[in-house]
């Protein structure tokens, strides 16, 4: 298990920079208030890293949006979205 697995963070899917043509995922401590700061593609909350990329991928692709690879904030987790996980989507 990573560190970004565990439950002290929290995953989002955005809008990175408000582009409603891209797709991310950005990642908080649970006690961030930064939430508040970052455009939204829904008000779900993920408690694990790989499940919000996969989500994010699914989105991308079913809208033809841009998926903008995952970089945490937090710690440097590359293995997190690799290529490899491409096709589970």
């Amino acid at each position: 298990m990573s560190d970004l697995d565990q439950t002290e963070y929290i995953f989002f899917l955005v809008f990175p920079g408000g582009d409603t043509n891209t797709i991310t995922v950005v990642d908080l401590t649970t006690h961030s208030y930064e939430k508040d700061e970052y455009a939204l593609v829904n008000s779900k909350e993920y408690n694990n890293a790989k499940e919000a990329i996969k989500s994010a991928r699914k989105i991308a692709k079913k809208y033809k949006l841009t998926y903008k690879q995952f970089s945490s904030r937090y710690s440097n987790c590359p293995e997190l979205d690799s290529d490899s996980d491409s096709d589970d989507y």
